[in-house]
């Protein structure tokens, strides 16, 4: 099947070029493997997806923090190829009570800077508690822990080899798939999976410092490291519908944004929206009663409204803050016929249009 992808991403239509037939074929097979974010093991069937995967050819783990009430949040499924170096980690979407109530929980929370601890950044509180549950049941643990994680014993159990030999040069393919609530958590817990953390030396979570120097100029204070052993890497985020999660900005917070750019985790990530889901805009409506200012990142994957048309946009940052405001629609359509002499706000500058941008010289977002 992975052949499949792989020849279609030899020679794709030109609005569809990833520029890198790997990756392509990576998010074909991502696409693949959505349907199992709502195919948790049933009481009357608790093999079910699993078995399904597996006679497709994959070596599948499936997760659960706990059984506690609001407690088994986030659960996710491992699934990697006996013939890959590559590991599939697919956050389910919502369906139990405690998934709704971990959606609502939409305040935002920054994040607290613990040396050597995992680097989950600032954002959706609901989406946030989900990935320090992965940290506490010990879905990842760091390198200079003791303990063992779910993650290492699914590739031990399945492929040969001790990860503990394992260095970042040589290290194991992450690929991050989520819808929905999935795509949500996908977006804070890639920084987790990479093995980011907040510096320590004692341990091991230090900055290169020719990734320091290169990147000096982008706002980053540096405090965020990796973890030197971490024998895992993020090499794609596949959010299909994805809400806002991460935060634009946060008083006292570190630059985020160039931490993201910093360790590549922008230019790795594609969001893939439909024209007409309204999840992907739904937290921002919000933000005035302090609940997320969200910031979609990454490369856009449009589906417009029928689904019979798909087009790639490769701008790594790009974004509409207030896509439902009349200033943004005015601007869109003037702009797109390269009228600029006629303002869509008004003359008030708060209503000041934002449309797709690049990326700043500070590593944030900026409107052209």
């Amino acid at each position: 099947m992975r052949s499949m992808y792989e020849q279609s991403c030899e020679s794709p239509p030109d609005h569809l070029d990833f520029q890198d037939p790997v990756f392509c074929s990576r998010l074909l097979e991502s696409a693949s493997l959505v349907p199992i974010s709502y195919m948790r093991p049933k009481h009357n069937n608790p093999d079910g997806p699993i078995t399904h995967y597996q006679e497709k050819g994959y070596y599948v783990t499936f997760f659960s923090p706990s059984r506690r009430l609001f407690w088994n949040f986030p659960e996710t499924f491992i699934l990697s190829s006996p013939d890959s170096r590559d590991v599939f980690i697919v956050f389910t979407g919502s369906e139990a009570t405690d998934d709704w109530v971990r959606n609502i929980w939409a305040r935002h929370y920054p994040e607290v800077a613990t040396p050597g601890a995992s680097y989950i950044p600032p954002g959706a509180g609901g989406i946030r508690s989900g990935v320090r549950n992965l940290l506490y049941h010990e879905f990842v643990t760091p390198p200079h822990s003791l303990r063992t994680s779910i993650l290492n014993d699914h590739w031990m159990r399945f492929h040969p080899g001790d990860v503990d030999a394992l260095t970042q040069e040589d290290a194991i393919s992450i690929y991050i798939v989520g819808h929905s609530q999935g795509a949500g958590i996908a977006q804070v817990a890639a920084t987790v999976l990479h093995g980011l953390c907040t510096v320590e030396a004692e341990s091991g979570c230090t900055v290169d410092p020719a990734l320091s120097a290169a990147n000096s100029d982008i706002g980053d204070d540096n405090d965020v490291g990796r973890f030197s052993d971490w024998p895992y890497a993020v090499r794609g985020i596949f959010a299909y519908a994805p809400p806002y999660i991460i935060s634009r900005s946060y008083e006292g917070s570190r630059s985020h944004w160039a931490t993201l750019h910093q360790y590549q985790l922008v230019d790795r990530t594609v969001m893939i929206i439909r024209e007409g889901d309204p999840v992907p805009t739904l937290y921002n409506a919000a933000k005035s009663i302090h609940f997320v200012e969200g910031q979609h990142f990454g490369r856009l994957l449009h589906i417009n409204r029928r689904g019979d048309i798909v087009r790639l946009d490769n701008t790594p940052g790009w974004n509409f803050n207030h896509p439902h405001r009349s200033t943004d629609y005015c601007a869109s359509v003037l702009n797109a016929f390269s009228i600029s002499d006629i303002q869509c706000n008004n003359g008030n500058e708060a209503d000041l249009p934002a449309l797709p941008y690049p990326i700043s010289g500070d590593g944030i977002p900026a409107p052209r």
